[in-house]
């Protein structure tokens, strides 16, 4: 939709001059305007409703238009069942608005959108328009993009677009189905400047052969070498990616390990939680995996791997400072993870319960066991003196696993007061955060209206009892 900005009138002009009525809000500088509206308009979850919003507040006067008219091209999204190519109407619309305005397109700094992997079999000329219109937007800087990597013409268009969109620091990669492998992923990224690079739902590969250029593949061999991973020497520590975060990911270490050669120097790493690969995955394989960074690891995060538990030590991680560890991974022993956890400048460690799975983590999951052994661990991280000052605990229960009796609250415990115990016993050397998903009362509240509902129901059934009763006897009466 073209905008297009408020007619002049009388209405108009005195809001746009606070002289004629006192004080306006167009009296304050456009950049706090600019946070007030970007409030108001974040405060709309929905993306339709953000546009409403935004649209409405463009209505108000020509300061109001001209900041709002930045915010609403800011960020491009298109999601299912919206997609980029082939060009639904909305995207078409977008086409005509910035073709007729091109200062539009340079507003934007993010765009994402979708590209179908099972519904349609697009051809080239469908990615013409995308790409015209990608052309458009020279000044993004975050990039994303889900399905579509099975098409032929998919990632040829990428590099073109890329061509031109030299400012893209992020870069995220989406599947849609089993069809994103991480070799086309690689000859995509390693011309690029990129800082942050995300890739959810990497699929299995065949290290068997060598993959030959995807520019240079015709849509025949694409589909038989798409799966395939190398990399050319001269491209080895050349990336200037710093950011690497993989989630789901269902190839082998093996081929991580080869792809980890690409960045100059990663800053922060993150491996996700991963159900769908068929590999089995462990602590112990970030030990060689992330040697040839460990001097220039300052992040890292792993998640649910598996109930496999192997010891790993980040003593040799000379400026690792925050590290988030599934406690599905960690040692079940808190001197062993003292002892091979705690670097030399680690001073945030983040316990994770996060499940991201059929169901999440359960009330019971966080008991006494753990607090012993996370108050274990401080106590002794304190007393060698380490350099760690803050514990984080996620921990947000499944609303379903919560107690349903007095009882099994009385036998289960508070998790969240084992916490306070804990963060009350180790502090102000350590200071102990987590995240209070839930009071005491409003558990209380829902036992009780469990209890009264099973009165009600109790009620009502022994009522019907007595009715049964009552009929049975006059029965009796009769046939007497």
């Amino acid at each position: 939709m073209l905008m297009r900005p408020p007619k002049d009138s009388a209405q108009d002009s005195s809001i746009d001059d606070p002289s004629t009525s006192g004080l306006h809000i167009t009296n304050l500088p456009d950049e706090i305007i600019h946070e007030i509206i970007s409030i108001a308009i974040a405060c709309s979850h929905w993306r339709t409703a953000y546009c409403e919003c935004a649209l409405a507040l463009s209505r108000v006067c020509k300061i109001f238009y001209r900041i709002t008219q930045s915010l609403l091209f800011k960020n491009i999204e298109f999601s299912w069942p919206h997609c980029w190519v082939p060009a639904c109407t909305p995207v078409r619309c977008l086409y005509r608005t910035i073709g007729e305005n091109p200062y539009l397109g340079t507003l934007c700094k993010s765009v994402s959108f979708h590209i179908p992997s099972v519904t349609v079999d697009p051809t080239l000329e469908d990615y013409v328009l995308g790409e015209e219109l990608l052309s458009w937007l020279p000044n993004v800087t975050s990039f994303a993009l889900r399905g579509g990597f099975d098409k032929p013409y998919t990632w040829p268009f990428l590099k073109r677009a890329f061509r031109n969109l030299t400012l893209v620091k992020s870069l995220t990669l989406s599947r849609e189905c089993w069809d994103l492998y991480l070799a086309p992923v690689c000859d995509l990224v390693q011309t690029m400047r990129l800082q942050s690079l995300t890739i959810y739902g990497i699929c299995a590969q065949d290290d068997k052969a060598i993959l030959a250029p995807i520019s240079k593949v015709s849509k025949k061999q694409f589909i038989s070498i798409a799966h395939l991973l190398t990399m050319d020497k001269e491209f080895e520590r050349s990336s200037s990616i710093t950011g690497l975060d993989l989630d789901d990911f269902g190839d082998t270490p093996e081929a991580l390990r080869r792809f980890l050669k690409l960045p100059k120097a990663l800053e922060h790493f993150r491996f996700g939680n991963g159900y769908s690969g068929q590999i089995s995955w462990d602590l112990g394989h970030f030990q060689s995996l992330l040697q040839d960074h460990r001097s220039s690891l300052k992040g890292i995060e792993i998640g649910a791997l598996g109930r496999e538990k192997k010891d790993i030590s980040f003593l040799n991680f000379p400026n690792l400072e925050t590290l988030n560890l599934s406690c599905f991974v960690v040692s079940p022993s808190p001197e062993v993870a003292c002892a091979t956890l705690l670097g030399p400048k680690l001073h945030t460690f983040i316990w994770d319960f996060t499940v991201i799975d059929q169901s999440s983590e359960s009330w019971i999951d966080f008991g006494q066991k753990q607090k012993d052994w996370i108050l274990k661990f401080a106590e002794l991280a304190i007393a060698q003196q380490s350099a760690l000052r803050k514990i984080e605990i996620i921990f947000t229960p499944d609303r379903w696993s919560c107690p349903q009796t007095r009882e099994q609250l009385r036998d289960w415990g508070w998790p969240w007061d084992l916490m306070d115990e804990v963060r009350d016993a180790i502090k102000p050397d350590i200071e102990l955060s987590y995240n209070k998903c839930w009071e005491k009362q409003e558990c209380l509240d829902r036992i009780e209206e469990r209890e009264r509902n099973e009165r009600e129901e109790k009620e009502k059934l022994d009522g019907n009892q007595d009715i049964r009763q009552v009929w049975g006897a006059r029965e009796t009466w009769f046939e007497g």
